[in-house]
């Protein structure tokens, strides 16, 4: 079974490679970056799921979320937006699939990115 495919885009390095650190030793594939760049030049290749958060400079993670949401090849792909305020509001309007506020149980991302996984392999 192939890995499943990671990006992550925060500008907190601490989280960043926390999470990265914390989804490799769940068996996941995951490229993380300090903001969303990459992913709007078209530098990496598309993943499973996006995990973003939503302030960073120079793009926040809700400008990514409709730019990659525009695209055909992006529409589908899960997104899940890390937030230090609750705005989740204009974050579901983006189109994330899934919002955590800050902070967050690592434990229920996890969860999520697996309920996410099953759901889309049952073609929910």
């Amino acid at each position: 079974m192939n890995k499943k495919k990671i990006i992550i885009a925060e500008d907190d390095t601490d989280l960043l490679w926390l999470l990265v650190e914390k989804l490799m030793s769940e068996g996941y594939e995951v490229l993380g970056m300090p903001n969303g760049i990459p992913i709007l030049e078209g530098r990496c290749s598309l993943p499973d799921l996006f995990i973003l958060d939503k302030e960073m400079d120079p793009v926040d993670g809700e400008s990514i979320t409709r730019y990659l949401r525009y695209l055909p090849a992006s529409r589908d792909i899960p997104i899940f937006m890390l937030s230090g305020n609750n705005s989740s509001k204009s974050a579901i309007a983006a189109g994330v699939s899934h919002y955590f506020e800050k902070p967050f149980d690592i434990k229920e991302v996890i969860q999520a990115i697996e309920q996410t996984f099953k759901q889309k392999a049952a073609g929910i």
